[in-house]
């Protein structure tokens, strides 16, 4: 058989040549018993790549579009706090505005009503067995040793501290952390 194929080398040269080709065709193109060759595979591959781009592109846009909700949240929360706070800021502020009012309210009709003892009947003569009462606003002194201005000074700086701590507690009370809903 040797010395067949030496005689006519170039028909088995040709069959050799047909023998690859056919068999690189159906490498690239398939046969419909053995599956799909190297084109079918290539569909395939750009069929999972371009399934894989739009699930990559759609991942983009829903974390595009939760940072966007994340955001929109987040502003809304600080608003949210801000107003929060600024409501116990004008709440406070009234109440205090209102409380020092009475105080100076009050220490103004105590000063009247010493002014008025103290010039009264007597015409302000100290009496005999009773020592000697101080004068205008320093009148009001009581055991403590403190005037009526002192007390005042007192009462402002106690309110003052007491609406500090209200405020305090109140600003405190605020869930800075609180999700906008």
């Amino acid at each position: 058989m040797i010395p067949l194929l030496l005689s006519n080398w170039r028909r088995t040269a040709t069959l050799a040549l047909l023998g690859v080709v056919v068999a690189l065709l159906i490498q690239i193109h398939g046969l419909p018993v053995i599956g799909g060759g190297l084109i079918a595979r290539l569909e395939r591959m750009t069929a999972l790549n371009s399934e894989n781009v739009a699930s990559h592109r759609k991942t983009k846009a829903a974390y595009v579009q939760a940072m966007a909700d994340a955001l929109r949240n987040e502003q809304l929360r600080l608003a949210q706090v801000k107003a929060a706070q600024e409501r116990i800021n004008h709440d406070q502020k009234v109440r205090a505005d209102e409380r020092f009012a009475a105080l100076r309210a009050r220490y103004d009709s105590l000063r009247g009503q010493v002014g008025k003892a103290v010039g009264s009947q007597g015409g302000g003569q100290p009496m005999p067995s009773l020592p000697e009462p101080a004068f205008g606003a320093d009148a009001a002194a009581g055991a403590d040793g403190l005037s009526l201005a002192e007390r005042y000074e007192c009462s402002v700086a106690a309110t003052q501290l007491d609406e500090l701590i209200t405020w305090v507690s109140a600003q405190v009370a605020i869930d800075p952390n609180e999700v906008a809903r």
